[in-house]
């Protein structure tokens, strides 16, 4: 490298951040308890940047070394569109759930699962009444079919529901129904057990792919690509 091309001492002090230090000190993100909104939008915002929040050990800072306008600069962050960037990110999550011993917290990137059902959060759906017109009968199936994925041959199931034309619903659908609500429930309280193998089943055909995770017969997720041409 050409000597007018090292980085100089006084040059690491000119940093590019793309992102705001994020303090408990900041009063950017602070809010009155009462403020649901405001409280809302502070923290989607600070987990909007946590992306870009995360360090780089500073025996490492001089590899992210890149030029402007004929001056040298390095990253104090973890910036966008780096090679290592997700995986250092990922381990830094999962070092966070580590430290603080959250059980049943699981991550992927940014998106972070947390088990623990609450049985209270169930009731409104167990207690989902019959609906008496087709207003109602359209906002129930809406929400069963939102979840359509964890409950295995649910276009079967609910065929006599939304086949239904008048009300109040008959027996049979009436009975789809109530089965319906309750399968939906089991599979919202369906936590991955970390001692039990995971099973993938696939299949394809000339139009599709799809493949399902399976534990202990229980459906956890359901993938299906299309075939494109």
């Amino acid at each position: 490298m050409d000597e007018s091309y090292k980085l100089k001492s006084e040059e690491l002090a000119e940093v590019y951040e793309s992102t705001v230090e994020v303090k408990a000190s900041n009063n950017k993100y602070h809010w009155d308890s009462n403020d649901i909104e405001e409280r809302w939008k502070g923290l989607k915002q600070i987990l909007l940047e946590a992306a870009e929040e995360v360090p780089i050990a500073d025996g490492e800072k001089v590899y992210s070394a890149f030029e402007a306008q004929g001056r040298l600069y390095q990253f104090k962050r973890i910036p966008n569109g780096v090679t290592n960037g997700v995986a250092c990110f990922q381990r830094g999550i999962d070092t966070i759930i580590s430290d603080e011993g959250l059980t049943g917290v699981f991550s992927y990137l940014d998106d972070i699962t947390v088990c623990g059902p609450d049985p209270e959060r169930l009731k409104p759906l167990l207690e989902l009444p019959l609906p008496n017109d087709a207003s109602f009968l359209k906002v129930a199936l809406g929400l069963f079919a939102h979840y359509s994925e964890w409950v295995p041959c649910f276009s079967e199931k609910i065929s006599r529901i939304t086949g239904s034309a008048t009300f109040p619903l008959g027996p049979q659908a009436a009975q789809d129904f109530a089965r319906l609500k309750q399968e939906i429930a089991n599979s919202l309280v369906t936590a991955i057990s970390g001692s039990s193998p995971i099973v993938i089943e696939s299949d394809t055909s000339n139009v599709a792919i799809a493949t399902t995770l399976m534990q202990e017969g229980d459906q956890l997720h359901f993938f299906l690509v299309v075939c494109q041409n």
